[in-house]
């Protein structure tokens, strides 16, 4: 069985999903091949083989420093062609021009300035179903930041709007009426100690020529976080509030307010990301608790299972120094033999590293995938075209049954010339 067809289901559902998903390395079907490439800031690494081998694939462009988690890129289907393209905070958009991943490179804005950094987060003004840009950039002065929005007229072209934005982390188009509101993080500190004593979370709705409308959201007798999440996958920012240190509560977005707690979940003392596990059509919070290992929570939103999962103990192992929890990034069924793994945030390596679920050890590439090498010993040669062809799939009258080790290089589930074509030419044939 060809492991594009096996696999289609979950990469077609995890496009509906990544458009709001913020990681530093993501999982995603760039070149609509069946199998999930990596993307990072640097550039896309496509899975050659579908079995977690990858080939990179530079993007051209600069960046400031990277630093910490600040989110420098994102993807969306900016022009509304069905494939996902990438957009860079530095300024850049990489239009995927025939779902091959073959990028074009447009220019979206300016680069920030020497000194400052800037992170992007993708949201949808006016709830018309197109993807708008937010751009924060952190200056040298640590009290000033600036913020920018971006309107996209449904083709790929961003236009800047003059909104003024309070807080470019939390503003969002909460009503659909084309403009930013705001959401506020109000602290009432404790005399004792200087601390966070009462949060009140407010909702600052935007009523034109810089009037606002404030209603309380929720109020809590101890510090707490806010950050914009679209958990239900409906096109409108729900929240997430982080609070007592474990504990999240999910609040809904019902189109012009935001609504009771739709869940709480207990995320332990542990990193988390936000993916859809199940493939139900909402995401899920995935968590790692110190002790207990690797947990997932299923969002109640669209269906699917409900509660929480211990998967494994996933942490720093002696034998590899790359299997640290802090550096999950993303998860989906990287080599296609069902299992879900695990790709860490590698921004700086050549090569994506990701952890096997099936057998919980991490796939180091030195080298990238050769193209062709189906007998494993890193050439395409003659003995590969043996192989191949002995396998007896070459045009036969099967539909998508051949993987790749039967010559389907391409991802179509089948061996015929264009996969021949495909291997040839990436220029790696040893005579």
């Amino acid at each position: 069985m060809s492991r594009a067809i096996e696999a289609s289901g979950r990469n077609r559902l995890r496009f509906e999903a990544l458009e709001l998903r913020a990681m530093l390395t993501t999982l995603v079907d760039i070149d609509v091949d069946g199998d999930l490439d990596a993307v990072n800031r640097n550039g896309w690494y496509e899975n050659a083989d579908g079995r977690g081998n990858f080939v990179a694939h530079n993007f051209d462009t600069s960046h400031s420093t990277y630093f910490g988690t600040i989110r420098e890129f994102d993807l969306a289907d900016l022009d509304g062609d069905q494939d996902l393209d990438v957009v860079l905070a530095n300024g850049d958009r990489f239009e995927n021009s025939d779902e091959t991943g073959d990028f074009v490179k447009h220019n979206w804005a300016s680069a920030p300035e020497s000194g400052q950094i800037a992170s992007i987060r993708l949201t949808d003004i006016g709830h018309d179903g197109v993807m708008d840009v937010i751009r924060h950039i952190f200056t040298e002065d640590p009290n000033t930041s600036i913020g920018e929005a971006y309107r996209n007229d449904a083709t790929g072209h961003l236009v800047k709007l003059p909104d003024t934005l309070v807080d470019p982390r939390l503003s969002t188009d909460v009503d659909g009426d084309g403009d930013l509101d705001w959401i506020e993080e109000f602290c009432a500190f404790d005399p004792i100690g200087n601390l966070c004593g009462h949060t009140i979370v407010r909702l600052h709705t935007n009523q034109g020529g810089d009037q606002f409308e404030v209603t309380e959201i929720a109020s809590f007798e101890e510090g707490a976080y806010v950050e914009l999440v679209d958990y239900d996958l409906d096109g409108r920012d729900d929240l997430n509030v982080h609070y007592l240190v474990s504990v999240n509560l999910l609040i809904r977005n019902e189109g012009a307010q935001f609504g009771d707690v739709m869940q709480t979940i207990d995320v332990g003392d542990g990193v988390f990301i936000s993916t859809d596990i199940d493939d139900d059509g909402d995401l899920d919070r995935v968590w790692h608790e110190m002790g207990f290992g690797l947990n997932w929570t299923y969002t109640l939103g669209k269906g699917g299972r409900q509660g929480t999962e211990n998967v494994f103990g996933l942490k720093r192992s002696e034998e590899s120094e790359w299997l640290n929890v802090t550096e999950l990034s993303d998860i989906g069924d990287i080599d296609g033999d069902g299992q879900l793994d695990f790709i860490l945030s590698s921004p700086t390596s050549e090569l994506p590293v990701w952890i096997s679920g099936a057998t919980k050890t991490a796939h180091i590439q030195e080298t990238p995938a050769v193209i062709g090498d189906v007998n494993g010993d890193g050439l395409f040669n003659s003995s590969d075209l043996v192989a191949l062809f002995s396998a007896g799939e070459y045009d036969d009258d099967l539909v998508g049954n051949s993987g790749y080790e039967e010559g389907d290089f391409n991802g179509d589930g089948d061996f015929d010339s264009s996969d021949l074509v495909f291997a040839f030419q990436a220029g790696i044939y040893v005579a």
